[in-house]
Protein backbone atom coordinates (compact mmCIF):
# COMPACT_ATOMS: atom_id res chain seq x y z
CA UNK A 1 0.00 0.00 0.00
CA UNK A 2 2.81 2.64 1.02
CA UNK A 3 4.63 1.39 -2.26
CA UNK A 4 1.01 2.36 -4.61
CA UNK A 5 1.13 5.89 -2.36
CA UNK A 6 4.68 6.58 -3.24
CA UNK A 7 4.44 5.68 -7.18
CA UNK A 8 0.75 7.26 -7.10
CA UNK A 9 2.97 10.00 -5.44
CA UNK A 10 5.58 10.53 -8.10
CA UNK A 11 3.21 10.00 -11.09
CA UNK A 12 1.55 13.72 -9.51
CA UNK A 13 5.00 15.52 -9.33
CA UNK A 14 5.28 15.25 -5.41
CA UNK A 15 8.61 14.82 -4.06
CA UNK A 16 8.08 13.00 -0.51
CA UNK A 17 10.24 14.89 2.36
CA UNK A 18 12.05 12.75 4.53
CA UNK A 19 11.09 12.76 8.22
CA UNK A 20 13.58 12.54 10.99
CA UNK A 21 12.80 9.42 13.83
CA UNK A 22 13.45 10.33 17.18
CA UNK A 23 16.70 8.41 17.43
CA UNK A 24 17.97 10.26 14.35
CA UNK A 25 17.45 13.55 16.79
CA UNK A 26 19.31 12.08 19.92
CA UNK A 27 21.94 11.12 17.58
CA UNK A 28 22.53 15.01 15.98
CA UNK A 29 22.07 15.88 19.69
CA UNK A 30 24.67 14.00 20.89
CA UNK A 31 27.27 14.75 18.39
CA UNK A 32 26.62 18.18 19.04
CA UNK A 33 27.64 17.77 22.51
CA UNK A 34 30.19 15.67 21.90
CA UNK A 35 31.83 18.37 20.02
CA UNK A 36 30.93 21.23 22.48
CA UNK A 37 32.72 18.67 24.51
CA UNK A 38 35.83 18.24 22.27
CA UNK A 39 35.65 22.49 22.01
CA UNK A 40 36.38 23.03 25.97
CA UNK A 41 38.64 20.28 25.95
CA UNK A 42 40.83 21.82 23.27
CA UNK A 43 40.55 25.63 24.97
CA UNK A 44 41.46 23.89 28.15
CA UNK A 45 44.71 22.35 26.98
CA UNK A 46 45.51 25.54 25.20
CA UNK A 47 45.04 27.38 28.64
CA UNK A 48 48.30 26.75 29.74
CA UNK A 49 49.43 27.49 33.57
CA UNK A 50 51.79 30.25 32.25
CA UNK A 51 49.20 31.97 30.31
CA UNK A 52 46.32 31.08 33.38
CA UNK A 53 49.09 33.36 35.98
CA UNK A 54 48.90 36.06 34.13
CA UNK A 55 44.95 36.39 33.64
CA UNK A 56 44.99 36.01 37.31
CA UNK A 57 47.65 38.71 37.65
CA UNK A 58 46.02 41.46 35.18
CA UNK A 59 42.76 41.05 37.15
CA UNK A 60 44.51 41.29 40.86
CA UNK A 61 46.27 44.78 39.03
CA UNK A 62 43.36 46.23 37.46
CA UNK A 63 41.72 44.94 41.45
CA UNK A 64 44.25 46.72 43.46
CA UNK A 65 43.96 49.40 40.85
CA UNK A 66 40.43 50.20 41.43
CA UNK A 67 41.13 49.67 45.20
CA UNK A 68 43.14 52.22 45.30
CA UNK A 69 41.46 54.97 43.18
CA UNK A 70 38.50 54.48 45.31
CA UNK A 71 40.48 54.67 48.77
CA UNK A 72 42.03 57.64 47.74
CA UNK A 73 38.81 59.40 46.34
CA UNK A 74 37.49 58.65 49.84
CA UNK A 75 40.53 60.04 51.74
CA UNK A 76 39.94 63.24 49.70
CA UNK A 77 36.28 63.09 50.79
CA UNK A 78 37.21 62.69 54.40
CA UNK A 79 39.87 65.43 54.31
CA UNK A 80 37.93 68.44 52.31
CA UNK A 81 34.76 67.40 55.21
CA UNK A 82 37.13 68.01 58.05
CA UNK A 83 38.59 71.09 56.15
CA UNK A 84 35.05 72.75 55.54
CA UNK A 85 33.93 71.49 58.78
CA UNK A 86 36.55 73.40 60.90
CA UNK A 87 36.19 76.31 58.96
CA UNK A 88 32.66 76.38 59.75
CA UNK A 89 33.29 76.31 62.98
CA UNK A 90 36.25 79.39 63.27
CA UNK A 91 34.88 81.68 60.91
CA UNK A 92 30.47 80.88 61.59
CA UNK A 93 30.99 84.02 63.85
CA UNK A 94 32.53 86.20 61.32
CA UNK A 95 29.00 88.72 60.67
CA UNK A 96 28.52 89.06 64.08
CA UNK A 97 32.39 89.89 65.64
CA UNK A 98 32.05 92.38 62.22
CA UNK A 99 29.46 94.63 64.38
CA UNK A 100 30.83 94.06 67.77
CA UNK A 101 34.04 95.38 66.71
CA UNK A 102 31.98 98.93 65.81
CA UNK A 103 30.98 98.50 69.59
CA UNK A 104 34.72 97.99 70.67
CA UNK A 105 35.54 101.07 68.57
CA UNK A 106 33.24 103.34 70.24
CA UNK A 107 34.42 102.37 73.73
CA UNK A 108 37.70 103.16 72.69
CA UNK A 109 37.02 106.62 71.20
CA UNK A 110 35.09 107.64 74.57
CA UNK A 111 38.13 106.56 76.58
CA UNK A 112 40.62 108.37 74.37
CA UNK A 113 38.26 111.47 74.25
CA UNK A 114 38.08 111.64 78.47
CA UNK A 115 40.97 110.48 79.52
CA UNK A 116 42.61 113.66 79.64
CA UNK A 117 39.94 115.46 82.06
CA UNK A 118 40.91 116.49 84.99
CA UNK A 119 38.02 115.61 86.88
CA UNK A 120 38.65 113.11 89.53
CA UNK A 121 35.22 111.35 89.36
CA UNK A 122 35.33 111.95 85.49
CA UNK A 123 38.64 109.84 85.70
CA UNK A 124 36.71 107.28 87.52
CA UNK A 125 34.30 106.65 84.85
CA UNK A 126 37.01 106.42 82.09
CA UNK A 127 38.78 103.86 84.31
CA UNK A 128 35.55 101.85 84.67
CA UNK A 129 34.76 102.27 80.71
CA UNK A 130 38.43 100.75 79.82
CA UNK A 131 38.10 98.51 82.26
CA UNK A 132 34.87 97.20 80.23
CA UNK A 133 35.89 97.65 77.07
CA UNK A 134 39.22 95.35 77.74
CA UNK A 135 36.61 92.77 79.02
CA UNK A 136 34.83 92.67 76.09
CA UNK A 137 37.66 92.38 73.91
CA UNK A 138 38.54 88.92 76.33
CA UNK A 139 35.42 87.79 75.46
CA UNK A 140 35.59 88.45 71.71
CA UNK A 141 39.17 86.62 72.05
CA UNK A 142 37.86 83.83 72.89
CA UNK A 143 35.90 83.61 70.00
CA UNK A 144 38.80 84.25 67.28
CA UNK A 145 39.08 87.41 66.99
CA UNK A 146 42.81 89.64 67.61
CA UNK A 147 43.50 93.20 67.22
CA UNK A 148 46.56 93.89 64.73
CA UNK A 149 49.55 95.02 66.33
CA UNK A 150 50.35 97.73 63.86
CA UNK A 151 52.00 100.79 65.97
CA UNK A 152 55.75 101.01 64.80
CA UNK A 153 55.50 97.74 62.41
CA UNK A 154 55.95 98.03 58.63
CA UNK A 155 53.29 99.49 56.42
CA UNK A 156 52.07 96.62 55.18
CA UNK A 157 48.82 97.05 51.74
CA UNK A 158 47.63 93.20 53.22
CA UNK A 159 46.41 94.69 56.59
CA UNK A 160 46.88 98.21 56.67
CA UNK A 161 45.16 101.04 54.75
CA UNK A 162 46.93 104.59 54.73
CA UNK A 163 44.89 107.23 55.60
CA UNK A 164 47.80 109.82 55.29
CA UNK A 165 51.50 110.39 56.06
CA UNK A 166 54.07 112.72 57.54
CA UNK A 167 57.69 112.23 58.40
CA UNK A 168 59.45 112.21 61.38
CA UNK A 169 63.36 112.05 61.11
CA UNK A 170 64.25 109.05 63.67
CA UNK A 171 61.40 106.86 61.92
CA UNK A 172 62.24 104.00 59.78
CA UNK A 173 60.28 105.11 56.15
CA UNK A 174 56.83 103.35 55.57
CA UNK A 175 56.98 103.05 59.49
CA UNK A 176 53.19 103.53 60.97
CA UNK A 177 53.29 106.39 63.19
CA UNK A 178 49.76 106.42 63.92
CA UNK A 179 46.42 104.10 64.14
CA UNK A 180 42.84 105.97 63.50
CA UNK A 181 41.35 102.97 63.29
CA UNK A 182 42.28 99.08 64.74
CA UNK A 183 42.60 96.33 62.67
CA UNK A 184 41.48 92.86 63.54
CA UNK A 185 41.79 89.43 62.82
CA UNK A 186 39.43 86.17 62.95
CA UNK A 187 42.23 82.91 63.64
CA UNK A 188 43.86 83.23 60.56
CA UNK A 189 41.45 85.48 58.10
CA UNK A 190 41.47 89.32 58.19
CA UNK A 191 38.04 90.95 58.96
CA UNK A 192 39.09 94.66 58.93
CA UNK A 193 42.61 95.98 57.65
CA UNK A 194 43.87 98.95 60.33
CA UNK A 195 43.80 102.51 59.12
CA UNK A 196 47.27 104.38 59.73
CA UNK A 197 49.54 106.92 59.29
CA UNK A 198 52.70 106.16 57.59
CA UNK A 199 56.38 107.51 58.02
CA UNK A 200 56.88 109.19 54.57
CA UNK A 201 58.42 112.51 52.64
CA UNK A 202 56.74 114.63 50.82
CA UNK A 203 57.16 114.57 47.49
CA UNK A 204 58.78 117.81 47.46
CA UNK A 205 60.78 117.37 49.91
CA UNK A 206 62.04 113.99 47.82
CA UNK A 207 63.39 115.76 44.88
Amino acid sequence: MDQENLELKKEQGETEIPVKTESAKSSDETEEIETTAVEEDEAEEEATPESLLIKTQKELDEFKSKYFYLAAEMDNLKKRSEKERSNYIKYSNENILRDLIDVQDNFERTVNALRNDPDEKMKNIVFGIDMIANQFMEVLGNYGLKKLDCLGKEFDPNFHEALGKKFVENKKEMEILEVSMNGFMINDRLLREAKVIVNQKDDEENK
